[in-house]
C-alpha cells in the first residue's frame, strides 16, 4: 500500500506563500461544523487506513473486512444481506457531505473503536489530529474517542495520565474523558469528580494508605519525602474543598450546581497534570508506587 500517511504528514508542515504573507487569513475555528476541505482530509484518513485494504487478501484485509462489516450493521444498522460487495458501492453508500458533522465524528469514532489493529488505530487518529490540527477543528482524539479540544500540551498530560502504572489512576481520568466528551449527553459534574479522584488515588498510593481523604492527603505528601510547592499544595486544597462544600461537587443534590465545559475542562487537564507531577515526585525520592498499590489492595 502506498502510505498516504506519509504525504499528508509532510503537507502539515508547509506554509505557503498566500499564508506567510498574510494574504489568506486564518482559518477560524470550526466547532460546531466541519468545512468541505475538513471532510476531505479526514475521509482520506479513513481511506488510507482502512477502506482501501478491504481487497487485500491478507490479515490486514480480513481485518478491513471484519470492519466493513461491522460499519454496515452496526453503525449504519443496515441488513447485513444488503452490504455492497464492491468497495466503491460501500464507499458511496454513506455521504460524508451531507452529514451532520457530528455523525461524522461518530463515524471515525466508531473505526478507531471497531477495528482490531491498535497499531493501525493510532496511526489513523495521528493522520485525523492532523487534520483537525491543520483545519483549525475543535476537537481532538484522544485515545480512540474523540473529544472537544484543548491545546497540544494539554493533551499530552491528559493522554501521559491515561498510560500510569497505575490502572485505577488511569480508569480516573479515562472515565473522566468519556463523561467530559460525550457529544449527546455530557455530564460535567462526574467528570470534574472522576478528574478529582484521580489525585486522590495518586495520592492514596504515594501514601500507602486506602482511606485518606485529598484534603488530608496533601498535606501528607512531605513525610513521604515529597517536596510539594505550598502555592501548588493550597490551589488543589481549595480545588477539594470546592468539590466538597454543601453545593459541590462531590455531594448528591436535587438541584445540581452549575458547571459546565470550562470547569470540566480545567478540572480535567489540571487534574491529568498534578497526577504527572506526583508520580514524577514520588519516583525522584524513590518511592514504588506499584508496591504501594499491591500492598493497599491486599
Amino acid at each position: 500500500m502506498i502510505n498516504l500517511f506519509i504525504y499528508i504528514e509532510d503537507s502539515f508542515t508547509m506554509t505557503l506563500f498566500s499564508e506567510r504573507m498574510g494574504y489568506t487569513p486564518k482559518k477560524a475555528m470550526q466547532i460546531d461544523d466541519l468545512d468541505k476541505g475538513t471532510r476531505n482530509g479526514l475521509w482520506n484518513c479513513v481511506d488510507t487506513y482502512f477502506y482501501s485494504n478491504f481487497y487485500l487478501d491478507s490479515v490486514r484485509g480480513i481485518q478491513c473486512d471484519h470492519l466493513k462489516k461491522s460499519i454496515w450493521m452496526d453503525f449504519f444498522k443496515q441488513r447485513l444481506d444488503q452490504i455492497p460487495y464492491r468497495t466503491d458501492d460501500f464507499k458511496n453508500s454513506f455521504d460524508f457531505y451531507k452529514c451532520s458533522w457530528h455523525f461524522f465524528l461518530s463515524f471515525l469514532e466508531f473505526i478507531a473503536k471497531n477495528y482490531e489493529d491498535k497499531r493501525i488505530v493510532n496511526e489513523f487518529t495521528i493522520c485525523c489530529n492532523r487534520i483537525f490540527e491543520r483545519e483549525s477543528v475543535g476537537h481532538r482524539f484522544i485515545g480512540e474517542q474523540i473529544v472537544p479540544i484543548i491545546s497540544p500540551q494539554e493533551i499530552t498530560e491528559v493522554e501521559k495520565a491515561t498510560n500510569t502504572m497505575i490502572e485505577p489512576i488511569n480508569s480516573h481520568i479515562i472515565a473522566a474523558i468519556k463523561l467530559f466528551g460525550d457529544r449527546e449527553n455530557p455530564d460535567f459534574r462526574n467528570s470534574i469528580k472522576e478528574s478529582i479522584s484521580a489525585v486522590e488515588c495518586v495520592c492514596q498510593i504515594i501514601l500507602g494508605k486506602r482511606k485518606t481523604t485529598l484534603g488530608d492527603a496533601l498535606g501528607q505528601l512531605e513525610t513521604k519525602g515529597l517536596k510539594i510547592h505550598p502555592a501548588l499544595r493550597k490551589s488543589f486544597e481549595s480545588m477539594y474543598g470546592w468539590t466538597n462544600t454543601s453545593d459541590g461537587i462531590r455531594h448528591a443534590l436535587i438541584d445540581e450546581p452549575t458547571v459546565g465545559f470550562d470547569d470540566a475542562k480545567y478540572m480535567l487537564v489540571s487534574c491529568s497534570a498534578f497526577v504527572n507531577y506526583l508520580i514524577a515526585q514520588a519516583n525522584k525520592v524513590g518511592i514504588n508506587l506499584q508496591e504501594n498499590y499491591r500492598r493497599i489492595v491486599a
